[in-house]
């Protein structure tokens, strides 16, 4: 990454605060991330993993890890809300709580696919509307026209997400699978 592309990338470093008062940062995912990413990925619990990737997944291999931190920006975008804290001995640590993130789709363009993810200890708390919220506006401001995804019916979190966010979204249910579309 030059230092053109690190500079765009700070645009969207974004200061927020959760319902409990808990200060964080959303900000672009990097390649430096791969540690961060695999701590988070087994903070998640089985269910919220199964959730997100709609199989039992037990295990992230270094290769996945790559790919969901080795991400272009543009055609795919990943948003991670950082927290950071003290450690014994004063050592201040950061720390993945949620990563919301879209792929363009290759057959047009002007359509994104989403997911939002977050650490189970850290649900209820505003982190996946801040950053479902705050990827919509930079899928907007890359040319982004609609966002699509699917989600397991029992995903009922990111159902209700998804109908407070304010946008009018379409919904297909099908064995057990919804998916969504919706003009931002």
């Amino acid at each position: 990454m030059n230092g053109l592309e690190l500079e765009i990338l700070y645009d969207y470093f974004i200061k927020i605060e959760l319902k409990d008062g808990t200060q964080a940062h959303l900000r672009p995912i990097t390649p430096n991330d791969d540690d961060l990413m695999l701590e988070f990925f087994y903070e998640c619990s089985e269910e919220t993993r199964y959730l997100r990737f709609m199989t039992w997944k037990k295990s992230m291999s270094q290769e996945e890890v790559k790919m969901f931190t080795n991400i272009d920006n543009e055609t795919n975008f990943a948003l991670g809300s950082i927290i950071e804290f003290e450690e014994e001995e004063g050592i201040i640590r950061k720390k993945i709580i949620g990563v919301a993130r879209f792929i363009r789709d290759p057959k047009d363009p002007s359509a994104a696919e989403m997911a939002v993810v977050v650490a189970d200890k850290w649900q209820q708390k505003g982190c996946g509307s801040h950053l479902l919220l705050n990827l919509i506006n930079i899928a907007k401001q890359k040319h982004i026209q609609w966002i699509t995804g699917s989600l397991l019916t029992q995903n009922t979190t990111i159902l209700n997400l998804l109908r407070k966010s304010g946008y009018k979204i379409d919904f297909e249910s099908y064995q057990g699978l919804i998916s969504f579309k919706f003009k931002i």
